[in-house]
């Protein structure tokens, strides 16, 4: 499905069971982090260097995205197992 965990200003894997992380990783889903100018990450992370996004959309906030940008889901990170979940049983 191609469908992108984007956590901003956080690790948007931080709050996500390993059991709902499998089934993600296995319909193809992948992770990206967007981080405010200087922050550091892990894995995918891209900079915010104009500290326009990550403000606007709210640090510590997550998105699940589809390849098309439109996003399906989004919400604080301690909901991030919900709002993943949600989106797997949308899939089918």
């Amino acid at each position: 499905e191609q469908l992108t965990l984007v956590g901003f200003g956080v690790d948007p894997q931080a709050q996500l069971d390993l059991a709902t992380r499998k089934q993600w990783q296995a319909r193809g889903g992948q992770f990206l982090q967007i981080g405010l100018r200087g922050q550091k990450g892990q894995g995918a992370f891209a900079e915010d260097m104009a500290n326009a996004l990550v403000p606007v959309m709210g640090v510590g906030q997550v998105a699940v995205v589809r390849p098309d940008r439109v996003v399906m889901q989004r919400g604080p990170s301690a909901r991030t197992t919900e709002l993943v979940s949600a989106c797997l049983a949308l899939l089918g």
